[in-house]
C-alpha cells in the first residue's frame, strides 16, 4: 500500500492507497473485458478444429493504444498439450500494424483434445483454446431453422425445417437424417428479473436424451420438424435442448451440426428474490419480519397479467455445513424430522407480481428453505436461506449504510457516436460540488469539478474518439459540512458506463472472388478496401465442411477490440473519515470490480483427411490500393470460406465470401477412416452430372498392392437429366499392411473426374513372438525352419548365436520399442537400452543410424515431461513430478550426454537442481514402504553419476538404521562414482545378490528381478568380475524364459547386462558355420551375441548351424509377426483380479447383437471395469479398445453430446479415428464404466479387434475381451 500526502501551505492531507480502500463499485455496472497493462490482444485461428498432424495458421494482433511497446518488441508463441505440456515454442518481434502469423503444427501421433495456443506481449498474456481432435470434413451443409430467437416447449414453437445440400450447392435429395437432442437442465434467468431465483433446488433431474426425427428428407433435400418432448415433470425449470444432427450420405458416411436451443418444460414460471442479508455473511436476521418478492412470468420472461394464486411452502431443514461440501444441492430432499414444513400460504400477484412476509422469533435461529409453486404450469421454485441473531451488531442505527452513499444518476442516450455531445443529469442540492472523472479500461482521461444547483445538476462534455468502445463516468458530489436539511452523507458517489462508437475504427475490407471456381486451376481475386483506408490484413480459404464441424463463425478483431471494457481505475477519498456528518461505513463493502472475461520417431502414416486450407499473407494494402492475389485448390469438390482479416492502427474489419467448388462431372467416394487385412467393403460412389451434355459415364477403379476389386473393376451409367447416382464396386483388402491408395476416375466425353484417397491398411492385432531355442555342444549341429507369423512381408526372424545364457535380447528390445503407451518410464525405457547394445552385440551401419535416430527422438520427447521445478511428471503436462520417474529419465540424459548426444545443457541443470532439493530435503521413515529408500539412493547415485555428487546426503542415507539391501547396493554404486570405493565395499560386505519376489511394484515400477539387474551393473561398476558373472547368468535364464516382464524390468536387465559384456570383453569366442535358405552365412565374432536377420523369401526359410568352437554356444531362432485378423489370441483374464464385461447397448439402452448391424446404426459400447479389491487400488491402468473400420466413432467431446451415456473420470482419453485409449486409476472395489458412442457407417465385413484392460506395470493385473468378424449391412 501508498501513502498520498497533500499539502497546502502549513495543512497536510494523508490519503491511504490500498485496494482495501478504494470506493466500492461492485454494486454499480462496470464489467466487461479487462485491459493488461493497457494492452490489448486478439488470437484467432483460421477454422475451429484440427486434426492431429494439421498445420495451424494462429495469428495475433496487438492494440497498443498507449504506445507501452517499444519496436520491435518480441512478441512470444507457446503452444501447450491437452495435459498442459509445451510442445512449440515461437518468438516474432517485427510485425506491420501489430499482425503477427505464427505458422505452426502439432504430430500426426500427438494426443488429442483441447490444446492452448498463449501468447505473451509486455506483460500481457493471452491465451485461446485450440482444439485437436480425429474429425472428418462435412460433405454436406445442413440448417436447422426454428425461426428467429427460437424457444422451443410448452407454448412455443414446436415446428422446425431441416434442409441439406452438398456443399457445392446440389440439393441433398432424398437422403436419411436422424437428430437426437439432449435436454440439460441449464438455470433459469430473465433479463428483466436479475437476482430472482427460477429453478427448483429440490429437483432431482438427470440428462434426458430423445429422438427427435429420424426420416428421409425429400427431392430438394427438405423435412419438417416436429419437437414435442415427452419429459418427465421433474426439470427445475428451463432446460437446453442439445441437438446433433446427422444427415447420410447415400454411401453411409455422415456430416454432423451440433446446435443448442432453450427448451420451455413449463407454460409459465414463478420466480422469487429473498431480501439482502446482513453483510458480510449474507444472513437475515431473527426477531424481524423480512419481505420476499415473487413474479410470474411467461417463458420468455413477461409477467403475467390479471391476478392468480401461487402457494408458498416455509420450511425449517438440517443445518450442515460440516458435511455438505458440495453447495445447496437439495436434489435428495425429503420432509422428515430434519425438514419440517412449518406452514402452507396462498399469496395473491396481481399482474405477475406479489410480496411473500416471513420472520421467526429471536431464538429460531437456523437454515431455512421456502418452495413456490405456480399451481396452473406445475413450476416450483425455492431458495434456501439462513437466519441468525448476531449477537456482535448492535440493533439500532441504518439498516444499510453504504447504500445511502451510492448516487443514482443517469446519461440522456444509451449510445454515442464521436462528437455528440453527453449529458449527465445527477439529483441534488444547492451549493455542493461534483467532481467528474471519465475513465476506461486502464486510465483516466479526464477529470474536472462543477457546482451543483437544486433539483439536479446537469453536466456536459463530448464524446470523443479515445473514448471508444466505452467509458465509465465516474461522479462524487459533494454536499457542504454544515447542511443538515437532509439526513443524507457528506460525499455520495456512483458509475455509469458511457457508450460511444467511433465510425473510423471500422474497416471495410473488400473481397472480389468468382462465387464458383474450378480445383487444380489458378484461381485470382483481389482485395481492397470500400473507402480506400490503408490496412493489413490476411486471407484464409477453408473448406467450410471443416468450419462447420464447430459453426466457426469468421474472426472479427472489431468486436474484439471494441468490446465493452472493464472499469481499470480505482478512487479513494477520505470522506469516510470526515467527523460531524456521517460517511457509508464502507469498510463491509467489497469490491469485486469489473472483470467477467470468460474463459479468455514413428512410421510413417496415411495422410487420410488432407485439410483444404489456403492461407496467405499478412500483406500491407496501401491507401487506396486494390491488391491481386491467387492461389489453386487441390483435387476438392465443395465449398470453401473466404474470409479476410485486416487491422491498421486501432480500426479493424472483416470480410468472408462462400465459394463453390464444383466442375460439370464430379465424383464422391465413401471409404471407412482405416481398413485391415481380409476385410471387404462395398465402396459406393456418387457421380454427379451438373450440365445437360454429360450422358454417358465410364467409371474405373484402379488397383493397388492392397486393395483387390471382386468383379469387374470398371462400370458405366447413363444420365437423362442433371442430378447424381450411385455405383458400387467390392473391394476386398488383400493380407498386406501399409499405405493403401484408392483412385477412381469417371470420363463422358472431354470431361474427366477423379477421386483419390490414400489411408492405412492396418493391423489391430498386438505382435507376438515365438522362440525356439537349442544348446550347441561343440561339434554339433542344428537343422530348423523359420515360418512367418501373420503376413509374411511385415514377419521378421532373428537367429540369435550367443556365448552366455540367451537373453531374447531380439524379443525382450521389440517389446519396449513397439509398446503403445508413453508415460515417463515407458518412454525412457523404450530408448535407454538402444543407448547400450553396441556394448552387446555387433550393430551394421543400418542399426547404428537406426539406433541413433531413436535415441535422439526419445531425448527431444522426454523435454515434454519436464515440470518447471526441473523434475519430470508421470504424464506430460501434470502437476508434480515423479520422483523415481525423475531419477530413471535424468540416469539416461546423462548416459546420452556421455555417449556423445546432445542433450539441453539447460534441461540437465534444471534435472540437478530438482534432484539435489529432493536429496537434501529426504527425510527417512520408519515405515520405509518399498522403494522409499531406493529412489533416494538412486537419485544419488544419478546425482554422482552427473559430477555433482551430494556427499552429505549420502551419508545421512548411509546411516539409517533400516536401510533396505536394494538401497544399499545402489548407495554402493554412488559412493563408488563419488571415488569412495572403500565405503562402498563397506556397504555391500555380505549383501545378498537376489531378492523375494515382490507383489507390488512400488513407486519405483519395479520387481525382484528390477533390482538384481541394478545389483550387476553395481558389481560391474566396482570390478567384481566373479560374482557379476554369477549374477549375469541369473538375469539372462529369467528373459530367456518367455515370461511377461514390464517395461521397467525388461529395460534395466538390459541395460545391466550390456554394461557387463562392455566392461568384460568375452574370452570365449562364437566360432560356427550357418546355412539360411542354401547360402552360406558367416557367423564369427568376438562379441557376446551375434544376430542374423532371416528374411522369408517364398513362405518360410531352412536354417542350418554348426558350432566349430570348443565352448557351449546358445541358439535361438526367434520370429515375430502380428497375428492376421481372425487368427484368435490368447486373452489373460482373471476375474478374482480384475473383472470386465463388454457390451453393447441402443440409444435407448437395449442390449443389441452387433454381428449384423443395419447401416446408419446409432449404438454405444459400454465397457464396465470392476476391481474386486483383493489387491487394493490400482494405478496406471490402460483401457485399448479398437473397433472395426465400418465403424464410426462419434466424439463426445467434439459435440457436448455425452446425454444420458455418462462415462466415470478418467486422468486422460486419447480418441484416435478408429480408437480409444482411456487411462485411469482404480481403488479397491470400485466399479468404473466407460461409454463410446458409435455408429455402423460403412457396408461391408469387418474385424473387430479385442478390447484389452491392463495395468501397465503388472501384467497379472489383466482382462480381455477376443475380436470377432461384423457385418454392416443394408438397412
Amino acid at each position: 500500500p501508498f501513502l498520498l500526502i497533500a499539502k497546502k501551505g502549513t495543512e497536510r492531507g494523508y490519503l491511504k492507497l490500498d485496494d482495501g480502500s478504494s470506493l466500492p463499485l461492485s454494486r454499480f455496472d462496470v464489467g466487461g473485458a479487462e485491459v493488461k497493462n493497457g494492452i490489448k490482444g486478439f488470437i484467432f485461428g483460421e477454422r475451429g478444429v484440427w486434426r492431429p498432424g494439421d498445420t495451424m495458421y494462429l495469428n495475433f494482433i496487438v492494440e497498443d493504444k498507449e504506445g507501452k511497446l517499444p519496436e520491435d518488441h518480441p512478441v512470444e508463441f507457446s503452444l501447450f498439450t491437452p495435459q498442459g505440456q509445451l510442445f512449440k515454442h515461437a518468438v516474432q518481434s517485427d510485425a506491420e500494424d501489430g499482425f503477427y502469423l505464427f505458422k505452426t503444427n502439432t504430430d500426426a501421433s500427438s494426443p488429442t483434445g483441447n490444446w492452448t495456443a498463449k501468447i505473451k506481449v509486455g506483460g500481457a498474456s493471452f491465451e485461446k483454446t485450440i482444439k485437436v481432435e480425429t474429425v472428418m470434413p462435412n460433405r454436406l451443409k445442413i440448417n436447422l431453422d426454428f425461426g428467429k430467437d427460437p424457444l422451443l416447449g410448452k407454448g412455443n414453437t414446436t415446428a422446425g425445417t431441416i434442409n441439406a445440400k452438398w456443399l457445392f450447392g446440389a440439393a441433398g435429395k432424398n437422403l436419411k437424417a436422424k437428430i437426437d437432442a439432449s435436454l440439460y437442465s441449464r438455470g433459469t434467468s430473465f433479463p428483466k428479473f436479475g437476482g430472482f431465483d427460477f429453478d427448483n433446488p429440490t429437483s432431482n433431474y438427470s440428462t434426458q436424451s430423445k429422438t427427435i426425427y429420424d426420416g428421409t428428407l425429400d427431392a430438394e433435400g427438405n423435412a419438417a420438424l416436429k419437437t414435442d418432448f415427452e419429459i418427465d415433470e421433474t426439470a427445475p425449470g428451463m432446460l437446453s435442448a442439445n441437438m446433433v444432427v446427422k444427415v447420410f450420405e447415400p454411401g453411409g458416411s455422415f456430416s454432423i451440426d451440433n446446435v443448442s436451443i432453450p427448451y420451455s418444460p413449463y407454460a409459465s414460471y414463478v420466480g422469487m428474490k429473498l431480501p439482502d442479508g446482513e453483510k458480510p455473511f449474507d444472513f437475515l436476521l431473527a426477531g424481524k419480519n423480512h419481505t420476499m418478492q415473487i413474479v410470474n412470468v411467461d417463458s420468455r420472461g413477461n409477467l403475467l397479467s390479471g391476478s392468480n394464486e401461487v402457494e408458498v411452502q416455509f420450511y425449517r431443514i438440517q443445518w450442515r455445513w460440516w458435511w455438505d461440501d458440495n453447495g445447496d444441492n437439495l436434489s435428495n430432499f425429503t420432509q422428515d424430522e430434519y425438514n419440517k414444513l412449518l406452514k402452507t400460504e396462498k399469496v395473491k400477484l396481481v399482474n405477475g407480481r406479489g410480496n411473500y412476509t416471513f420472520g421467526t422469533s429471536e431464538d429460531e435461529w437456523g437454515r431455512y428453505l421456502i418452495l413456490v409453486k405456480d399451481p396452473k404450469s406445475g413450476h416450483i421454485t425455492g431458495s434456501a436461506f439462513y437466519i441468525d441473531t448476531p449477537y456482535w451488531q448492535s440493533r439500532e442505527g441504518n439498516d444499510d449504510q453504504t447504500a445511502a452513499s451510492m448516487l443514482s444518476f443517469t446519461s440522456n442516450k444509451e449510445q454515442y457516436n464521436v462528437g455528440d455531445e453527453v449529458t449527465l443529469t445527477i439529483p441534488s442540492s444547492k451549493g455542493g460540488r461534483v467532481l467528474v472523472s471519465l475513465e476506461n479500461g486502464s486510465h483516466v482521461l479526464k477529470s474536472f469539478w462543477q457546482e451543483t444547483v437544486q433539483g439536479q445538476t446537469k453536466v456536459t462534455f463530448k464524446a470523443e474518439a479515445e473514448m471508444a468502445p466505452n467509458i465509465y463516468a465516474t461522479v462524487s458530489l459533494l454536499q457542504p459540512h454544515s447542511q443538515t436539511i437532509n439526513d443524507l452523507p457528506i460525499r455520495m458517489y456512483g458509475s455509469i458506463p458511457v457508450f460511444v462508437e467511433d465510425k473510423n475504427t471500422l474497416l471495410k475490407p473488400v473481397l472480389n472472388i468468382a462465387g464458383s471456381i474450378r480445383p487444380e486451376q489458378n484461381v485470382s481475386f483481389s482485395v481492397s478496401e470500400q473507402n480506400g483506408k490503408e490496412m493489413t490484413y490476411v486471407v484464409a480459404v477453408v473448406d467450410e465442411g471443416l468450419l462447420d464441424l464447430t459453426r466457426f463463425k469468421t474472426p472479427d478483431p472489431h468486436d474484439a477490440f471494441y468490446a465493452r471494457e472493464a472499469l481499470g481505475v480505482k478512487s479513494f477519498d477520505l470522506y469516510d473519515y470526515v467527523i460531524g456528518a456521517w460517511g457509508g461505513d464502507l469498510e463491509r463493502i467489497l469490491t469485486i470490480g469489473g472483470d467477467n472475461e470468460a474463459g479468455a520417431g514413428k512410421q510413417k502414416t496415411a495422410n487420410r483427411f488432407k485439410p483444404v486450407v489456403k492461407f496467405l499473407g499478412p500483406f500491407h494494402l496501401n491507401k487506396g490500393q486494390t491488391q491481386k492475389q491467387s492461389f489453386t485448390l487441390p483435387s476438392y469438390i465443395g465449398s470453401v470460406r473466404a474470409m479476410v482479416i485486416a487491422a491498421h492502427k486501432g480500426s479493424y474489419g472483416a470480410t468472408e465470401k462462400a465459394v463453390a467448388v464444383k466442375k460439370p462431372l464430379m465424383m464422391l467416394a465413401t471409404m471407412p477412416r482405416v481398413l485391415g487385412p481380409g476385410e471387404t467393403i462395398k465402396l459406393p460412389v456418387t457421380v454427379f452430372a451438373m450440365e445437360n451434355n454429360i450422358r454417358k459415364v465410364n467409371i474405373s477403379l484402379q488397383s493397388n498392392p492392397f486393395l483387390e476389386v471382386v468383379g469387374g473393376n470398371a462400370q458405366s451409367i447413363s444420365f437423362s437429366q442433371v442430378g447424381e447416382q450411385m455405383v458400387y464396386f467390392d473391394v476386398r483388402v488383400k493380407p498386406n499392411v501399409g499405405i493403401g491408395k484408392v483412385k477412381l476416375l469417371a470420363s463422358s466425353g472431354n470431361e474427366k473426374a477423379d477421386y483419390e484417397v490414400e489411408l492405412d491398411i492396418r493391423n489391430p492385432n498386438p505382435p507376438v513372438t515365438s522362440v525356439t531355442e537349442i544348446t550347441l555342444a561343440p561339434g554339433q549341429q542344428w537343422k530348423t525352419t523359420a515360418a512367418p507369423i501373420g503376413i509374411a512381408s511385415t514377419s521378421t526372424a532373428m537367429l540369435e548365436v550367443s556365448s552366455i545364457p540367451p537373453m531374447n535380447l531380439q524379443k525382450r528390445l521389440s517389446y519396449l520399442i513397439e509398446y503403445p503407451h508413453g508415460c515417463i518410464e515407458q518412454t525412457t525405457s523404450s530408448v535407454f537400452p538402444q543407448l547400450v547394445l553396441n556394448q552387446l552385440t555387433d550393430l551394421d551401419e543400418y542399426k547404428k543410424s537406426l539406433v541413433n535416430k531413436n535415441v535422439k527422438a526419445g531425448i527431444g520427447r522426454l523435454q515434454s515431461f519436464q515440470r518447471p521445478d526441473g523434475g519430470f511428471s508421470y504424464w506430460p503436462g501434470e502437476p508434480e513430478s515423479d520422483e523415481w520417474g525423475s531419477n530413471y529419465a535424468g540416469h539416461f540424459l546423462v548416459e546420452a550426454q556421455n555417449n556423445g548426444y546432445i542433450v539441453s545443457d539447460y534441461m540437465l541443470q534444471q534435472w540437478k537442481n530438482f534432484q539435489r532439493g529432493k536429496a537434501n530435503s529426504w527425510t527417512p521413515r520408519t515405515d520405509n514402504f518399498y522403494g522409499g529408500d531406493l529412489t533416494q539412493s538412486y537419485r544419488l547415485y544419478t546425482l554422482a553419476l552427473a559430477k555433482a555428487p551430494e556427499l552429505g546426503a549420502m551419508n545421512r542415507l548411509k546411516e539409517f538404521k533400516y536401510l533396505s539391501p536394494e538401497a544399499k547396493w545402489r548407495l554402493a554404486a554412488a559412493y563408488q562414482l563419488a571415488g569412495q570405493s572403500n565405503t562402498a565395499l563397506d556397504l555391500i560386505s555380505g549383501l545378498a545378490t537376489s531378492f523375494p519376489v515382490r507383489t507390488s511394484w512400488g513407486y519405483t515400477y519395479g520387481s525382484d528381478t528390477r533390482d538384481e539387474a541394478m545389483v550387476l551393473e553395481t558389481l560391474t561398476l566396482m570390478g567384481k568380475k566373479e560374482k557379476a558373472k554369477d549374477l549375469l547368468t541369473t538375469i539372462c535364464a529369467k528373459l530367456s524364459q518367455d515370461y511377461w516382464y514390464s517395461t521397467q524390468t525388461t529395460a534395466y536387465c538390459l541395460i545391466a547386462i550390456a554394461k557387463y559384456c562392455g566392461k568384460n570383453p568375452s574370452g570365449a569366442k562364437i566360432i560356427a558355420n550357418a546355412n539360411v535358405d542354401g547360402k552360406a552365412v558367416d557367423v564369427n565374432s568376438s562379441s557376446y551375441i551375434r544376430q542374423l536377420p532371416v528374411l522369408f523369401k517364398n513362405g518360410a526359410s531352412n536354417v542350418v548351424v554348426t558350432n566349430k568352437g570348443s565352448n557351449t554356444l546358445y541358439v535361438r531362432l526367434i520370429t515375430q509377426g502380428q497375428p492376421l485378423a481372425g487368427d484368435s489370441l490368447k486373452v489373460n483374464n482373471n476375474p478374482s483380479v480384475l473383472n470386465m464385461s463388454v457390451s453393447y447397448l441402443s440409444q435407448d439402452g437395449k442390449a443389441i447383437d452387433i454381428n449384423k448391424l443395419s447401416q446408419g446404426t446409432d449404438f454405444v459400447a459400454k465397457v464396465t471395469i470392476t476391481n474386486p479389491g483383493k489387491r487394493g487400488y490400482y494405478s496406471e491402468m490402460a483401457l485399448s479398445q479398437i473397433f472395426p473400420s465400418g465403424w464410426e466413432i462419434l466424439n463426445a467431446r467434439m459435440f457436448d453430446g455425452e446425454g444420458a451415456f455418462k462415462s466415470s473420470s478418467s486422468s486422460y482419453q486419447d480418441i484416435r479415428d478408429d480408437r480409444v485409449y482411456t487411462y485411469f486409476n482404480i481403488k479397491a472395489n470400485e466399479t468404473l464404466t466407460y461409454y463410446v458412442q458409435l455408429n455402423a457407417s460403412y457396408l461391408g465385413r469387418y474385424f473387430l479387434p479385442g478390447t484389452f484392460c491392463e495395468a501397465m506395470y503388472d501384467n497379472s493385473i489383466t482382462a480381455g475381451v477376443n475380436g470377432k468378424w461384423v457385418e454392416v449391412v443394408n438397412q
